[in-house]
């Protein structure tokens, strides 16, 4: 049987709550913290009974998770007929470098877009409570500074608003004791993108995450609010 039709039957006879499906979505710094916060909220939820999917943008969404893909099936083709592949492997190499630059950013941005738009109708159809992106359109844009066209700020309003636009933020040095994969100076002007962009963005939500039970219940009350 369906579960979306059970839950409403459940729902008139009083028996349980059906909320309106909430978009959540996750940005900030490597090494912020976002993955741990994300665990916790979704762990937090499925405890409370909501139908919960958790997403990451640059593997599961992005046009660039797609381009991927298909370089690494290449690749396995490529080792599978003992064929030597080009330097750089996975993490890097010239379709990295182009990938990942900014202007091609700014147009990878309208894929990310529909890709976006179509994840959201599967959670209408599969029924999900809440959709939680680690990582988002945001960051996309983030990625895409740097001058060049279309403005960042037109691609911003272009950019459908999540229920909860969360940014986890924390000092430079801090996410790269954690993480370590950009340096500080790099870590420093990125913070400086997310709070520009984050300034402009209706209802965003920006939490401190220097301690860590203190973020998650920031995070927790932030998409309290705005289930009903």
């Amino acid at each position: 049987m369906d579960p979306l039709p059970a839950r409403r039957r459940r729902a008139r006879r009083g028996l349980v709550r059906v909320s309106r499906p909430l978009l959540v979505t996750f940005s900030g710094l490597d090494g912020a913290g976002k993955t741990t916060l994300i665990a916790d909220l979704a762990s937090d939820l499925r405890a409370r009974g909501r139908r919960v999917r958790v997403l990451t943008m640059y593997d599961d969404v992005s046009l660039y998770s797609h381009v991927r893909r298909v370089r690494d099936a290449l690749q396995r083709a490529l080792r599978s007929g003992r064929v030597t592949t080009p330097a750089g492997g996975a993490g890097g190499g010239p379709l990295y470098a182009v990938v990942r630059s900014a202007p091609i950013r700014r147009m990878a941005f309208f894929g990310d877009l529909l890709s976006v738009l179509l994840r959201r109708a599967s959670q209408r159809r599969r029924g999900d409570d809440v959709l939680i992106l680690d990582r988002y359109l945001y960051d996309t844009l983030a990625d895409a500074q740097g001058g060049g066209w279309p403005p960042i700020r037109t691609l911003l309003r272009l950019a459908p608003v999540p229920d909860v636009p969360i940014l986890v933020d924390t000092e430079p040095e801090r996410a790269f004791a954690r993480k370590g994969e950009y340096d500080v100076p790099y870590l420093a002007k990125r913070r400086a993108v997310y709070a520009d962009l984050f300034a402009r963005i209706p209802g965003a939500v920006v939490i401190r995450n220097e301690d860590l039970a203190a973020a998650s219940a920031a995070v927790r009350a932030a998409v309290a609010e705005r289930s009903g």
